[in-house]
């Protein structure tokens, strides 16, 4: 049996875990380990506590390469690993490539200054956006037959001459168009954003530039009621119109996501569609990173994103400059597109907001609510599923021996133990507090997984999680518990209600056994504890 460990070990250890974030992408079943001044004897002794094999060694012997079993995870691995005093550090052995780099020659040249701004290369290694996420450019039309551009459509239509035909007679909606989502890596002209992502244009602008409200509102119930994931406006005028506010508002309800131009007049004064509640809404940057001296801002405005003369598509087959919020609003709808991508088209619409504007970069020069976008680390951050193993926790109860690791590394278990001589139902709680690394926003889905076993049969296991809103544990699991192992997975409902905040995430699970009396001692067994959310 291992010795006993006191409570404030078990704490430091579980705080020196936490600190260690596991990469995206790892070579399966190795961890780098180093050793420090370890003696050979102390290196083969922690290998041969968990059956791991040495891989190799590096040059000047400051790491070792490990090979582990099959039926552990790196991260038990590695958990267990930095538990042993003599480890300086173990991590998992991740992969690298090489960074995307579109071949766009107005890209390359930085003519176009965008992508490069908000940190494209970096999210483009992981997603390029996907032509089942549709962005609505809502605006005066594109030019269809544009070679940037010409690849990317699907139909849309025109609320000025009342047709199919989105015809852009202004070139204000085909800019806007190879910002959010222009051919890329073609040879040819501008990267858009999430290049991969289609298009669809709906002409609400005449050839002016000018439009009435109805026909915007028009323009946004097509696209979300027609596939679109996104629905990008950059245009707006003074009042609150109440017909587009509905409009506006069923795209939402629907699970879309609404970004506007936040308005050019150089104010806080309020700016719509921006203003509304459900839109998202965008001033604009030069590239420099400071504030265009155009772009409004203040507290209602919600990111920024480049603006200031912005090199994209124009009719007809060329490119121009152009400043405005209207130039930011597309970088930012393209970075939606990355998200929906990349996190699936049924994820809340609340998280790709949420992941947009907590992920900005707050360089203190913009008078806005957030600061400017960053798509690399909206992408990293955007999910999609992240696992809290046990090394997170911080075990509390009547228990009898074991550590963190125990509960990683093997079927070693960690012992709960009651005298259940004195009541009819007496319990033997634990409790497990988790903190997770990798904030994730509002979780959708939540699942906790363990191993039980107790020692004698007629015992009751009961798996409570602590409800952040109501402040009491809530019964999420009953089983009748049994002298051999089982491995019991619990889909959490409501699962927003049960994760707290400790500076990222935690969550508090509560496990008893309770029983008729007996006459001898009985222990409740828990062993492999995880908790997963999305």
């Amino acid at each position: 049996m291992k010795s006993l460990f006191s409570l404030s070990l078990l704490v430091g250890a579980a705080i020196a875990h936490a600190s260690y974030q596991m990469p995206e992408e790892y070579v399966p079943h190795q961890v780098i380990v180093s050793f420090g001044n370890s003696s050979l004897a102390q290196k083969n002794s922690a290998n041969r506590h968990i059956g791991a094999t040495v891989v190799e060694e590096s040059l000047n012997h400051d790491w070792t390469l490990v090979s582990i079993p099959n039926n552990m995870s790196e991260r038990s691995a590695i958990d267990y690993y930095n538990s042993l005093s003599n480890v300086r550090y173990a991590e998992a052995n991740g992969i690298c490539h090489a960074a995307f780099t579109p071949n766009d020659p107005y890209y390359l040249n930085n003519v176009q200054f965008g992508p490069q701004l908000i940190h494209c290369p970096g999210a483009w290694d992981v997603t390029q956006g996907s032509a089942g996420v549709v962005i609505a450019i809502i605006d005066t039309g594109a030019q269809l037959t544009h070679p940037d551009l010409a690849a990317k459509f699907v139909a849309g239509y025109n609320f000025v001459a009342n047709n199919t035909n989105p015809v852009d007679d202004n070139g204000h909606g085909t800019h806007c168009s190879g910002i959010a989502a222009a051919v890329t890596n073609n040879g040819l002209g501008i990267a858009g954003v999430s290049f991969n992502c289609s298009i669809m244009p709906v002409k609400v602008l005449n050839s002016g530039g000018s439009g009435t409200w109805t026909a915007v509102a028009q323009g946004v119930n097509f696209a979300w009621q027609n596939g679109a994931k996104v629905l990008s406006m950059s245009l707006g005028g003074t009042g609150a119109p109440q017909s587009l506010q509905d409009a506006v508002n069923a795209a939402w309800n629907n699970g879309d996501i609404v970004v506007c131009a936040a308005g050019n007049n150089g104010s806080t004064s309020a700016f719509w569609p921006a203003y509304y509640t459900n839109s998202i809404a965008v001033a604009s940057v030069d590239s420099n990173d400071f504030r265009s001296s155009f772009s409004n801002y203040g507290d209602w405005v919600d990111v920024a994103a480049p603006g200031g003369n912005v090199y994209s598509t124009w009719p007809t087959n060329t490119y121009t400059y152009l400043s405005g919020t209207s130039m930011a609003c597309p970088h930012v709808a393209g970075e939606a597109g990355l998200l929906w991508a990349k996190n699936g088209t049924n994820t809340p619409v609340a998280d790709i907001r949420n992941f947009i504007e907590s992920t900005t970069d707050n360089v203190g020069r913009y008078g806005i609510h957030n600061g400017r976008i960053n798509c690399d680390r909206a992408v990293h951050a955007g999910g999609p599923t992240t696992v809290y193993p046990t090394s997170y926790g911080v075990f509390r109860g009547v228990y009898d021996s074991g550590t963190v690791a125990d509960l990683l590394v093997s079927d070693d278990s960690y012992l709960v133990v009651h005298n259940g001589v004195t009541a009819l139902r007496t319990e033997s709680p634990i409790t497990i507090d988790f903190y997770g690394t990798s904030p994730v926003g509002v979780p959708t889905s939540m699942s906790l997984q363990m191993e039980n076993h107790v020692s004698i049969n007629g015992l009751t296991q009961r798996m409570s999680e602590y409800n952040y809103i109501a402040g009491t544990y809530d019964l999420v699991d009953t089983v009748t518990a049994s002298t051999t192992d089982i491995v019991r997975t619990v889909n959490i409902s409501g699962p927003s209600n049960y994760v707290g905040t400790n500076n990222t995430l935690d969550a508090r699970l509560l496990i008893r056994a309770d029983g008729p009396v007996f006459t001898a001692t009985w222990r409740s067994y828990t062993d492999q504890v995880s908790w997963t959310i999305q």
